[in-house]
């Protein structure tokens, strides 16, 4: 860990760390999906990485309508009625303490707040099979640029211990910050939502503008990517 992290102590809000990813890049890898992204599409097969705070998860499936949940939260936001558990979002305030005491696990989080440290400690472990197979690291999400600070430090990070660096993005970010991050990026995955303006501002919430701003930036640094 550098001196700089250590000091800044800095933390991002991570939603999973898969090891031995094979599709996110070359080689044997592993993603760190960060949580967080300005774009709200329809097709989001993980809808729940879109805001960037931890959440609360609840699976009707797994629930036995115990109820030890309804009577440790602090708010009154979760309710058991004739039709089962309901969770009210508006009274939430993501305390966690009905985790503790969901046993089927029917109730989960989605995001937790971790370390630089933290996430490079867990990075670390293949660093054996990154070598042998010419993989490496790759930053995903939601969108890794949502978090630019601590993307930017765990690709630092990533270079000091001379891993390869992927950056998975939809390319909505400031470019400033955007070409700091780029200097410790090996290969950027760019992902264009749709190539038809209508059709990604109907599918996405946001105008392609931006996208398409830093798509030119990457040419112009001569930045590999796919």
């Amino acid at each position: 860990m550098t001196q700089s992290s250590k000091k800044e102590g800095l933390q991002g809000t991570v939603f999973d760390i898969q090891r031995y990813s094979i599709h996110d890049g070359p080689g044997i890898r592993t993603t760190v999906f960060v949580k967080g992204c300005p774009l709200r599409c329809k097709w989001c097969s993980n809808p729940e990485s879109q805001n960037s705070y931890p959440e609360v998860l609840f699976s009707k499936a797994k629930c036995d309508g115990c109820g030890k949940c309804v009577e440790v939260c602090p708010l009154g936001a979760i309710i058991l009625d004739g039709d089962g558990i309901h969770i009210d979002r508006a009274k939430c305030d993501r305390c966690m303490k009905c985790l503790d005491v969901c046993y089927p696990h029917a109730i989960r989080c989605a995001g937790e707040r971790k370390s630089v440290e933290e996430v490079i400690e867990e990075v670390s472990k293949d660093e054996l099979f990154y070598r042998n197979s010419g993989g490496g690291v790759t930053i995903s999400g939601g969108e890794p640029l949502f978090q630019p600070q601590f993307t930017l430090a765990l690709l630092k990070e990533c270079k000091e211990r001379q891993l390869h660096t992927a950056l998975d993005t939809c390319g909505f970010a400031n470019w400033k910050e955007m070409e700091g991050i780029l200097d410790y990026t090996d290969l950027v995955l760019f992902d264009i939502k749709h190539l038809d303006p209508e059709m990604h501002l109907m599918g996405t919430g946001l105008e392609m503008s931006l996208s398409l701003k830093t798509s030119t930036g990457l040419l112009k640094r001569g930045k590999e990517y796919g």
